[in-house]
């Protein structure tokens, strides 16, 4: 089977070439224009300056190349909107007493906290129980003050609200990780945001500045008190990490004939429309299409010739037509 030659790359050299031309061409205007003005001010056999406007005219060419590049990093990987995941006492899926973690889960996410799990009606905490004292050598207990995922987050954490049920409204504190609290965990675990708080009815949010860099997505609160504290809920709110997307390209002759921009990454898409023969493939028949450029054989299709639906997408793709004597 032959295909019709590609010709996208002489293309893509042509299109950077011309690029460049268009640079060179504003730098020269404006070394044009800097060198006139110079040479009224200091004279025209100014050495010195002519070199100086030679070497702003290079770091403008270099800057006009760097600002092209830089708009097309990042295209649909921005984060997301804000979600919610709220913790109650019903989502406690194996409550036990001071002393002993209990599990919750909410949709895909789990975690632990150490509750009473007898109270029914809220997420009852005690830094103060069981009794002794806390740690993790002989003899010593691990107070039932603390509440944690053991998966990550869907997103980046942005605040963390704890509203109170009833009775004495408790301080608490609240710390976020890239990586999953303990039993164990002490006030050195991760990142602390805020202070030691009192968590009230009306509930008491604590903010999580959260840049790209840091991207936490494990959280422990931390009741700092030693006496019972009965909370209605703690709410995460998170922001959803980016979508992964990818751009696919369909050529034909070297030319561009369709472009899907933002394809989700794992899925397939559909094929564009068939393209035309082109004038240099008299009696070929468009036959489908191929990630291999320039493919070309007497008898042989390529081996990932497709049509209809493309393979999975998981990364940027060019994909070019196939014409074919079909006698």
């Amino acid at each position: 089977m032959k295909s019709c030659k590609e010709i996208n790359r002489s293309f893509a050299v042509k299109k950077t070439l011309n690029l460049s031309s268009l640079v060179q061409f504003i730098s020269r205007k404006r070394f044009e224009n800097e060198s006139r003005m110079t040479r009224e001010r200091l004279g025209s056999n100014s050495v010195m300056t002519r070199e100086r406007l030679g070497s702003v005219v290079s770091r403008f060419s270099l800057a006009s190349l760097i600002c092209l590049c830089m708009l097309t990093i990042g295209v649909g990987n921005a984060w997301g909107a804000e979600e919610t995941l709220t913790i109650t006492r019903d989502d406690v899926t194996t409550a036990n007493n001071y002393g002993t973690d209990s599990e919750w889960e909410v949709g895909t996410i789990s975690g632990k906290c150490q509750i009473y799990g007898t109270t029914e009606t809220s997420l009852q905490f005690n830094g103060g129980k069981p009794n002794g004292t806390e740690g993790t050598g002989a003899g010593q207990v691990i107070k039932s003050r603390r509440c944690w995922n053991t998966t990550s987050m869907p997103g980046k954490i942005k605040s963390i609200t704890i509203t109170t049920a009833s009775g004495t409204n408790r301080a608490f504190r609240v710390f976020c990780s890239t990586s999953a609290a303990t039993s164990s965990s002490t006030d050195t675990y991760g990142t602390e945001f805020g202070s030691s708080t009192t968590a009230t009815t009306e509930g008491t949010t604590w903010d999580v500045p959260n840049d790209d860099d840091t991207d936490y997505r494990y959280f422990m609160v931390y009741e700092n008190s030693t006496s019972a504290a009965y909370i209605a809920s703690i709410v995460v709110t998170y922001q959803s990490a980016p979508a992964v997307t990818y751009s696919v390209t369909w050529k034909s002759d070297g030319v561009t004939v369709h472009t899907d921009a933002a394809v989700p990454s794992g899925t397939t898409i559909s094929t564009p429309s068939d393209p035309a023969v082109p004038s240099g493939c008299t009696g070929a028949k468009f036959m489908g299409w191929t990630a291999t450029e320039n493919y070309s054989h007497a008898t042989d299709a390529p081996a990932d010739l497709f049509k209809g639906t493309s393979p999975t997408i998981n990364s940027a793709k060019t994909y070019y037509a196939v014409f074919a004597d079909p006698n």
